[in-house]
């Protein structure tokens, strides 16, 4: 009996995290566009991108011909940091909406940071895609 209420009071409690007055969505549009683009971004990056990236340094890393001439285990080492990377960026950005919502008075810092993650993203998936390419 004790474990169901228990899971029951839980289970309110995240509700309690996740729901958001409605009355502090309409002005909270300074946090929802960058935060929902900074997640979109870091998702198809880390998805797509690295789908895209991966196959033309795959196809590069065994000489064009689909050859195995390299070890390319270092390259899908890069990628799937990215990948990684790219996910804790979309984890990140998914806080900081819902700190941003819970929490009218951090508005301004959770835009500033979530502004801020759109950049780091590209950045990454950059970095690592470049240090993949010359790890052949």
């Amino acid at each position: 009996m004790r474990r169901s209420s228990a899971t029951a009071a839980s289970a309110r409690s995240v509700i309690e995290i996740v729901t958001i007055r409605p009355a502090a969505v309409g002005r909270a549009w300074p946090v929802v566009v960058p935060t929902v683009l900074a997640f979109v971004l870091a998702v198809v990056l880390g998805t797509a991108g690295r789908i895209q990236v991966g196959i033309r340094l795959d196809i590069m890393c065994r000489d064009g011909q689909g050859r195995g001439t390299y070890d390319c285990a270092t390259l899908h080492s890069w990628l799937t940091a990215g990948t990684v990377g790219e996910m804790v960026v979309a984890v990140a950005a998914a806080a900081m909406l819902v700190l941003g919502l819970r929490r009218p008075a951090s508005h301004r810092l959770v835009a500033i940071s979530a502004w801020a993650l759109i950049p780091l993203s590209l950045a990454w998936v950059a970095v690592t895609s470049l240090l993949g390419h010359s790890s052949y």
